[in-house]
């Protein structure tokens, strides 16, 4: 799993099974007659970086501002915590870690400085043990504490109803919606909730859950907030929804597109025009 950095300067990748980080520059300036713009080149020092929080690591993702980078840690249940350098090399923070809820996977950060957690649960488990989000405030850079989470609340939010929360996905317009997983074998579903832009606080749930394919991984909300796509990876199709003024999704006609099998992980294009 992999993350660009919203400068578009670097990209970096989590393996899981080594618990290890790679990191890339993204080459923009193209000499005179080369055909090289694009180029992925090593960031010094990020070839298979690893530390002692690396535990199990499923998710990567940087901050709004490009200057902090944040690795979900399915079996250490934290998120670490970095400083995104001047080469594009990470440096941990102070504090390193913070807890999340139980079996988290996934996650995501807003334009608002928030940052969302998806915690699976364990075996079992109910209320802030069960499927569940986390919410951190991102400490902002001119901060005492630059880039350091601080949990919204004092245990995750439960996600009644869901099996597995796998993922989330923010929109622009002031909503969250979380991914179900399921049990792997019958159709996920997707939850929508208000959200407060300001504070991160996840609000009540807007109707009830609408259905997926099977084992849905993926989630993504187009820039203008109108569309909601999630990928469907035991089914090799993609479910789209429309988004209603109050945050509500109803399935589009059709309600799904064909994609490849094992599909994990979808997002919307967004360049400019032309590009």
């Amino acid at each position: 799993m992999g993350a660009i950095d919203p400068t578009g300067r670097y990209i970096y990748v989590v393996t899981k099974e080594t618990s290890v980080i790679s990191g890339l520059q993204i080459t923009h300036t193209q000499p005179s007659g080369g055909t090289n713009d694009g180029t992925l080149t090593p960031i010094p020092g990020m070839t298979a970086y690893t530390d002692a929080t690396l535990k199990g690591p499923t998710w990567i993702m940087t901050d709004n501002t490009g200057e902090f980078a944040y690795v979900v840690n399915s079996l250490g249940n934290t998120v670490s915590q970095y400083a995104i350098q001047s080469n594009g090399s990470l440096k941990p923070l102070a504090t390193p870690t913070t807890p999340t809820g139980s079996s988290p996977r996934f996650g995501t950060t807003d334009t608002n400085g928030h940052l969302f957690v998806a915690n699976r649960g364990s075996s079992g488990g109910t209320g802030p043990n069960g499927p569940s989000v986390s919410v951190y405030i991102i400490s902002p850079p001119s901060a005492s504490n630059p880039g350091e989470l601080t949990a919204i609340g004092t245990a995750p939010t439960p996600i009644n109803g869901a099996t597995e929360t796998i993922n989330v996905a923010v929109n622009p317009n002031g909503f969250l919606y979380v991914l179900d997983f399921g049990n792997g074998t019958t159709a996920g579903q997707v939850f929508a909730y208000g959200l407060s832009a300001s504070s991160g606080v996840i609000g009540t749930v807007i109707g009830t859950a609408a259905p997926t394919g099977i084992a849905p991984t993926g989630i993504a909300v187009d820039p203008t907030g109108v569309l909601l796509a999630v990928d469907n990876s035991n089914d090799g199709d993609v479910s789209t929804y429309n988004i209603g003024t109050n945050g509500g999704v109803t399935p589009t006609s059709p309600a799904t597109t064909p994609s490849d099998t094992n599909t994990k992980f979808i997002t919307f294009y967004t360049a400019a025009s032309g590009q």
